[in-house]
């Protein structure tokens, strides 16, 4: 009975295959509306990624040291800016 079984959905497959249409397959999203944080979103390829995520309707945040680019890119980009070093871990962990 598994061989027959196997057979039957190996003939299944290969009918679907070549007829062009699917069955049993659902379509899924590939991308859902995620957070996304980014480190050196200002410039450069951190830029492009704050673009890319943002062009795919992603909710984008990023920091990056450069103040003035930062400002830039996030009204440009329709994103937030956070002013942040993260090389300095003193300015990354502030005290309460």
């Amino acid at each position: 009975m598994a061989d027959n079984y196997l057979e039957n959905k190996y003939a299944e497959y290969q009918a679907r295959k070549t007829s062009g249409t699917r069955t049993g397959h659902t379509t899924k999203t590939l991308h859902k509306t995620r957070r996304v944080f980014i480190t050196g979103g200002a410039e450069g390829i951190g830029k492009a990624i704050v673009r890319a995520f943002r062009g795919a309707g992603h909710r984008v945040a990023f920091c990056d040291k450069n103040e003035t680019l930062g400002k830039e890119t996030a009204l440009q980009t329709g994103t937030q800016f956070h002013l942040v070093d993260v090389i300095s871990w003193t300015l990354v962990i502030k005290p309460h």
